[in-house]
Formats: C-alpha cells, structure tokens, sequence
C-alpha cells in the first residue's frame, strides 16, 4: 500500500523584496524535483493571511520571520520552516542539527537577529547565490541540450523511447 503524504506541499510564506529571501527561494526550487514546495509573497500590497489559512497571523507578522503552512495545516515559523523545506528537497541534514538540545536555542536566536536586519545586511552574498545557481541551470540545460545533440547524425536522431512515446 503507498504511503500518503499529508504533509507536502510545504507553502512558504516569502518577502519577495529580500534578496536573501528570493535566493533561498531559487535555490529550494531549484533542489525542488517532486514540486513539495509552494512559495506565496507575503509582501504583496494584495496578500492576506486568512486567504492562506493563517488565521492569527497579521501581514506584519510574516515579514518578521519566514513562515510556512503544511498540507495539513500545520503552521511553522522561523528555523523550523527551513528544516522542513530542505527536507522536503532532500537536503534535511543541513539544518537537522539545529534543533539539537544545546544549539536550538542559539539558533534561534541567531535567526530572530538575522530577520530582524536582513534588508540593512549587503545584498552581494544573496544576489551572488542566485546568479551562481542559474549559472549552473543554464550550464546544466546546455550540457543536456550537448549530449543530445551527439545523438544526431546525418538528420537522423536516436532518442531513447519512454513509456509515453510508445
């Protein structure tokens, strides 16, 4: 019997206007291959919290601290958040040991801090993470787009059937 996942998608609840936030966006999508991850800009003029489940929850609040809804509703905010969605990608041994006992709390705080001054903190680590990952994307597709080209010979193409195409 499959097992049902109730937990995934993992809605993120973003601040489209930080830079660091836009490039933790793009490189979980990127990781993204079983579309876990939803992401909603919570800075938007139009947003609002109880259109997400988020009864609560004022707009203020979630451009404080990332915040993410569950499939099943369950509502996380802070470290958490990202402990749920690289373990959603597949990476959940990046953060898994932030919620170790005696670190926990020190991370915490360190998040809470980093939150609080992340649009006076420079932009160029963020912005380099972003275009250092579509760099790679695009280096990818091109290395797709080469190998397939090596199955062409004299117009004649030797693609490798799927299921779909047969």
């Amino acid at each position: 019997m499959k097992k049902v996942d109730y937990f995934f998608p993992l809605t993120i609840f973003y601040d489209a206007g930080c830079a660091y936030c836009v490039a933790e966006k793009t490189f979980l999508l990127s990781k993204d291959q079983q579309s876990r991850l939803l992401f909603v800009d919570c800075a938007s003029a139009d947003f609002s919290p109880e259109m997400h489940g988020l009864n609560g929850l004022t707009q203020k609040d979630l451009l404080t601290a990332i915040y993410a809804r569950s499939a099943d509703g369950q509502v996380f905010f802070g470290l958490a958040v990202f402990r749920w969605a690289y373990r959603a990608v597949g990476y959940g041994r990046v953060w898994a040991w932030t919620q170790w006992p005696f670190i926990r709390p020190c991370m915490d705080g360190a998040y809470r801090m980093f939150a609080r001054y992340r649009h006076v903190l420079p932009q160029a680590p963020a912005l380099w993470v972003v275009q250092r990952l579509k760099r790679y994307d695009v280096e990818q597709a091109a290395e797709a787009a080469l190998l397939r080209s090596r199955m062409c010979h004299d117009g004649l193409c030797a693609w490798p059937t799927t299921d779909q195409e047969k």
